[in-house]
């Protein structure tokens, strides 16, 4: 089923609407979920790094 995007709502229509504080709130929640999806991405690969080195 293809999207239709003519009908979405853009983001600035949301973050306009949002109050700042919340706005805030889910900045800070999106920004800490990144940084554990890379540090955890980044860990993954130097835990990994040596045994793969070694193979090669």
């Amino acid at each position: 089923m293809p999207h239709d995007f003519k009908n979405a709502t853009p983001i600035h229509h949301h973050i306009n609407k949002a109050k700042r504080r919340e706005y805030l709130y889910l900045l800070s929640l999106r920004t800490l979920g990144n940084f554990l999806i890379l540090s955890s991405l980044f860990f993954i690969a130097r835990t990994l790094y040596e045994p793969v080195h070694q193979e090669v």
